[in-house]
């Protein structure tokens, strides 16, 4: 009888319904070629006794920022990659906000060619949509763009050039821009903070000669996202069926009631998007970590972070992206932190804080499994998402019981030095095993270098 390469024994499946059920896994040529109860170990050329533990899809981070090839002594897609796989994510969607920014086709070829040989996880790429690039979405859209992405507020002060072409300000721009990324039938994300508040606010405070994390905490209030959401809602309420509106990294409460009201109307599809720092850390900690901590949107209360979990609960929230935003230490030690750049190192931590979540019984393992289904039927990944017969062979075994305190000096990331923020943090629930492609990258928290090149171009591939 012919060979298979790996065989996963005994591992439990959960379905996104809740459904358990315990079976062996056949992997053979990148593909779940099998699952039953009669896997024949003397086939394999790799037995995986999983133990009772479960095998879950791999994690497909929605919304990563690699810094390639512009910031190598940041990141790049191979050691952002490998950061990836030892956190569990197979898949990563990378934001177009680069030099040069990805919101023209010639941007696009380049940053697609850079991925083969180059990778350890799976690349999809966003490709940027604003009132000034209206020509060039439909190219970029049939590049395989996975989805686009608009920000609603003006670039951060010194970073203009990596975000041009995806920027809408006022309503008519925002229409416009929305209705022609409706028409390739693709997902269009927005970074939902309204525009006339935060600068009106952030020249407020620069003015009265305010550097401290206090004011730029004020300066991008609750009610910014609040009205940025009403803004993107009300336009693709008007365009209608056919209109696919993503909100990226959701932080307050009552944007989160306002979109789940508007999910029940189903006159067009909604995704919703969570953020692992949003459910670790609240305004508090921002204050004490200061710039290490300083993202888009802020961080909030403690009351949001509860409307999070909820939201998961209540499947408010679709799925999950890091917002991997790798930076140095010295970048994060500007002293003018209006300048510092946002974000942080967050893709290895995107699995294990859900996980924690489930050990704590504030969400249910399904959850995580529904939501890699649901992204990647949002963003056009063709059999991915799911540990069914013939879907690709992207799986993260996981070890739920173990608990560990955080280290990020074992991290993979090029910033681990900016990843201070997690130093500490205790943890239950980790990723023993991560495959790619029906290929092992990470095994036992080492990712085997000898893999690199497992990750593919994954192009969005079906409309959802």
């Amino acid at each position: 009888m012919p060979s298979f390469q790996i065989l996963i024994s005994d591992a439990r499946i959960v379905q996104p319904d809740g459904r358990v059920h315990s079976a062996d896994i056949v992997l053979k040529d990148g593909l779940i070629s099998e699952i039953s109860h009669s896997g024949d170990p003397s086939r394999a050329d790799r037995v995986i006794d999983a133990k009772d533990n479960f095998v879950l899809p791999g994690i497909i981070d929605t919304h990563t920022h690699m810094g390639d090839p512009a910031f190598p002594e940041r990141e790049d897609f191979t050691s952002g990659t490998a950061a990836a796989v030892s956190g569990g994510v197979t898949t990563i969607l990378e934001m177009p906000s680069s030099i040069p920014p990805v919101s023209d086709p010639a941007a696009f070829t380049s940053r697609s060619n850079r991925i083969a040989g180059r990778a350890y996880a799976n690349i999809g790429l966003y490709a940027g949509a604003g009132f000034d690039n209206l020509s060039e979405i439909e190219p970029m859209s049939d590049q395989g763009a996975v989805a686009f992405k608009t920000y609603l507020q003006r670039p951060p002060l010194g970073r203009e050039r990596e975000h041009a072409g995806m920027h809408a300000y006022d309503d008519d721009q925002i229409r416009e821009t929305f209705s022609v990324v409706s028409k390739t039938g693709k997902l269009l994300v927005v970074h939902a903070e309204d525009d006339a508040t935060v600068s009106r606010l952030t020249s407020k405070f620069r003015d009265e000669g305010r550097n401290d994390m206090g004011s730029f905490l004020e300066s991008r209030p609750a009610a910014a996202e609040v009205r940025a959401v009403k803004r993107s809602l009300k336009v693709a309420s008007h365009l209608g069926a056919g209109t696919k509106l993503g909100i990226a990294h959701i932080s307050t409460r009552n944007a989160l009631e306002l979109l789940a009201q508007y999910k029940l109307q189903k006159s067009f599809r909604i995704y919703v998007e969570g953020r692992p720092d949003y459910l670790l850390f609240d305004e508090k900690d921002a204050l004490r970590f200061g710039a290490f901590l300083k993202t888009y949107p802020p961080l909030r209360t403690k009351k949001d972070r509860a409307a999070i979990v909820e939201a998961i609960n209540r499947q408010t929230i679709d799925y999950f992206g890091s917002d991997h935003a790798p930076r140095t230490r010295g970048e994060k030690q500007i002293p003018d932190l209006w300048r510092v750049p946002a974000g942080t190192p967050s893709i290895e931590i995107l699995l294990r804080t859900l996980l924690d979540l489930v050990s704590k019984k504030q969400i249910e393992l399904a959850s995580i499994v529904r939501m890699q289904r649901t992204a990647a039927r949002a963003f056009g990944l063709s059999n991915r998402g799911e540990v069914t017969v013939g879907s690709i062979a992207d799986l993260v075994l996981i070890d739920l019981k173990s608990t560990c305190r955080i280290e990020s000096d074992r991290f993979q990331t090029r910033s681990k030095e900016s990843a201070v923020v997690y130093d500490g943090l205790k943890l239950t629930g980790k990723p023993l095993i991560t495959i790619v492609g029906g290929r092992i990258v990470m095994e036992n928290g080492v990712v085997l270098k000898e893999t690199l090149g497992a990750g593919q171009f994954v192009q969005f591939s079906q409309v959802a």
